[in-house]
Order: structure tokens, then C-alpha cells, then sequence
């Protein structure tokens, strides 16, 4: 993935965006209340989604899972947001380069519609060599749906 050419405020600044959209009130007419802590499964599973072939080449799906406002810090230093992602996974090859696993997952509430979920991750090369990533992505639920606002991966040594 290639760095997206934007500068550190302007995400510092869509961050602040995010937050404040975790504390607003506003939720479409349709929604309904959020009543309960979602489980670690449910949101897991969403996760995971987003870690399979399909779903990264489909636009939709990468629409549908991501918010507007999206901000991900990516493991190689790179700062991305929504659009770019989404332009980014639309054109992977789907080639798998090696043995992706996930493992280790926390789900702790931050407010009344957001949670964030905390992992590793471990990619093994067909060359032996393996990258392990610490990952945290947080979800917001609009009424509606959970969605992805924010990710950071952080190579582990």
C-alpha cells in the first residue's frame, strides 16, 4: 500500500471529527436505541470480514463496514483514510502471499455506541519470515449498524 500524501494534522483533525461524532446525539429517525454491549463475537466477526479476499475487493462491502470519516494508521507508517483504503483493498491482487492469523481479542466499551476491539495479528512469508501487528479498531454503532472509524496497526517486535 502506498502512503496516502496527507499531513499528520489533517488526521489528528478527522480524529477529533470522530470523537465528536462518538458523543453526538444524532442518529437516524429509523434507528433504533442502543440497549446493550454488543458481544466480543459480533464485532469480531465484522473484523474478520474485513480481513477476507471478497469482502476487501467489494467496494460495497468496504462501504457498508467503514465509516465516512474513516481514519486508519497503518502498521507500515502510512496514514489512510476511508476513500483510499477502499481504493486501495478494490485493487489487491487476491494473491496470497503467506498464512494470516488473528488471535487474542478484547472488546472494551468506550461509550454508550462504541466500542474498541484490540488484537494481533501474525503473517507468515512463504520465506519463513513473520510480522507480527498489534491492532485496535474502534466501532460505532449509528442506529442502524456497527461501522469502523478508526484502525492502527503497530508492528510488533
Amino acid at each position: 500500500m502506498e502512503k496516502v500524501p496527507q499531513t499528520f494534522g489533517t488526521h489528528v483533525r478527522q480524529l477529533h471529527e470522530v470523537r465528536s461524532q462518538l458523543h453526538s446525539s444524532g442518529v437516524p429517525s429509523e434507528a433504533k436505541p442502543l440497549t446493550s454491549v454488543p458481544s466480543l463475537e459480533e464485532i469480531q466477526s465484522l473484523e474478520e470480514a474485513l480481513h477476507r479476499p471478497d469482502v476487501r475487493r467489494s467496494r460495497e462491502a468496504l462501504k457498508t463496514l467503514l465509516a465516512e470519516g474513516f481514519v486508519e494508521f497503518g502498521a507500515s507508517g502510512s496514514i489512510y483514510d476511508r476513500r483510499n483504503i477502499i481504493d486501495l483493498h478494490v485493487q489487491e491482487s487476491g494473491a496470497d502471499d503467506g498464512n494470516f492469523r488473528s488471535s487474542n481479542y478484547v472488546l472494551m466499551p468506550i461509550s454508550n455506541d462504541a466500542v474498541i476491539l484490540t488484537y494481533e495479528t501474525e503473517h507468515s512469508n512463504q520465506d519463513g519470515s513473520k510480522r507480527r501487528v498489534l491492532r485496535s479498531s474502534v466501532w460505532k454503532h449509528d442506529g442502524l449498524k456497527w461501522q469502523m472509524v478508526f484502525h492502527q496497526g503497530t508492528v510488533r517486535s
